[in-house]
């Protein structure tokens, strides 16, 4: 297997952003050996190794950072809010995104359950996501964290999308509801909300 740097360098990630990574990788994984048993460690050093995999090659975030740091740097800030060490919420910390933005890639990699058919690629990303970490928890909190389509479902709701005027008005008011309705439902699940709330507010 490639090593972090090498899998940087193949993905064409710059230098300078290849070093900072690399550094932040480097203290991330400070952290957790002060903080973890070697066998937690391990854990979400497994969950971190798959958020790569997911994410290293997806588009840069608006600020221009490779998209990779985000999901390390929410993971970074859970760890340090936490009240008591939780390898399993930092875990779905590192893997918040995946269902959300590579749930096709995941749903190849789900194997152990037998009803495939007629599951939908959410699904059988969560199915995968629980296979990896052995932890129906962590699958839960990443079910919580993922924003549904809201565009699909404000449409099935009978507002369609418009891009001028006062249709375009109605179907963001319309989105921005259904958006809140979810943030209100993630955050009344203590496991969920500690991730959510460290979310920048358009994720």
């Amino acid at each position: 297997m490639e090593s972090l740097a090498e899998q940087l360098h193949h993905a064409g990630v710059s230098s300078t952003d290849a070093t900072r990574y690399l550094q932040q990788v480097r203290t991330f994984r400070a952290q957790l050996q002060s903080a973890f048993a070697p066998a937690d460690a391990a854990r979400i050093l497994d969950a971190l190794e798959l958020m790569v995999e997911l994410h290293l090659e997806q588009a840069p975030r608006p600020d221009g950072t490779p998209y990779i740091e985000h999901p390390l740097a929410v993971a970074s800030q859970i760890l340090d809010a936490m009240a008591y060490q939780d390898p399993e919420e930092v875990m779905a910390a590192l893997l918040h995104d995946a269902v959300e933005d590579q749930s096709a890639r995941l749903a190849q990699q789900a194997r152990e359950r037998p009803a495939r058919e007629g599951k939908a690629a959410a699904e059988l990303a969560l199915d995968a996501i629980e296979e990896r970490t052995q932890s129906a928890r962590v699958r839960h909190m990443i079910s919580g964290l993922t924003n549904p389509d809201f565009d699909t479902l404000v449409e099935q709701g009978g507002t369609q999308k418009r891009t001028v005027g006062a249709g375009q008005a109605a179907f963001l008011a319309a989105r921005n509801a259904l958006y809140a309705e979810h943030v209100r439902d993630a955050i009344r699940d203590p496991d969920v909300a500690l991730i959510k709330l460290a979310l920048p507010q358009n994720k």
